[in-house]
């Protein structure tokens, strides 16, 4: 037992870790989706997977996607749907993330709607969500999020 050697190896896992259970979707991510291409874009480039749940009306597409018999799991999902609700990320908070909701373990979720409070501006409260102005982003509309059934939503208002 190598002391020194235990602590190099947890260092390496508590810093690569969370990139692999978590997709690192940021802010600038969310502030950089306006079309059904750009939301693709961020998705596939953060390693998520096409659900077969997609169609016609609405993509879907889940991070650390697993498929068996009773159907698929994901630990983060991204839904596209233009006409009605646009974009929604699903993070699915387990009780590590919930946790720990700062620094290098914490869910992408807490990190994104902290991103969000300090560069956007309180809009208003919709459909219980806290929905916010972001004035450099390229969505027309707001952004808003709450937390449901243990999970993380943060989603366009495209309407707003």
């Amino acid at each position: 037992m190598n002391p020194l050697r235990d602590t190099f190896y947890l260092v390496i896992a508590v810093s690569i870790l969370p990139k692999i259970i978590f997709a690192q979707i940021t802010y600038n991510d969310i502030a950089s989706i306006n079309t059904l291409e750009s939301f693709q874009r961020v998705v596939i480039e953060n390693n998520f997977e096409l659900s077969a749940s997609s169609n016609d009306t609405i993509t879907v597409y889940g991070h650390n996607l697993t498929k068996d018999s009773t159907g698929e799991r994901a630990n983060q999902w991204a839904y596209y749907k233009p006409e009605s609700t646009g974009f929604i990320c699903l993070f699915v908070l387990n009780d590590l993330s919930r946790l720990i909701q700062s620094g290098e373990l914490s869910s992408p979720y807490y990190k994104a709607t902290e991103e969000i409070k300090s560069n956007c501006s309180f809009y208003k409260i919709v459909d219980n969500y806290s929905c916010y102005s972001c004035p450099q982003s390229k969505y027309r509309g707001k952004i808003g999020f709450k937390l449901m059934d243990g999970n993380g939503m943060i989603r366009h208002f495209p309407n707003e």
